[in-house]
């Protein structure tokens, strides 16, 4: 194959790699991995949000990351197609 017409390897790996905020994975990418987000602003500003679709009687348990390392690449691979796009 002709050089330059595979992306660099290193390039391909950086654009698969999981948040840096996301807690270590299993191996099997299909596995989901729930995750408490911290008390902090971002779960402040997520609850701030929800609460303004939501009757004051609504009482919120906990927020959650939901992690799944088959749907991440999903959604690279779909904002990569849609950069192509553009």
């Amino acid at each position: 194959m002709a050089e330059g017409l595979l992306p660099d390897s290193k390039l391909a790996i950086d654009v698969f790699a999981t948040p840096s905020t996301w807690t270590r994975m299993p191996d099997d990418p299909m596995q989901v991995l729930i995750v408490p987000v911290p008390d902090g602003p971002e779960k402040a500003e997520v609850l701030r949000l929800f609460r303004l679709t939501t009757p004051a009687s609504v009482h919120v348990k906990g927020v959650f990351y939901v992690q799944n390392l088959a749907l991440w690449r999903v959604l690279i691979c779909a904002q990569e197609a849609d950069d192509v796009d553009r």
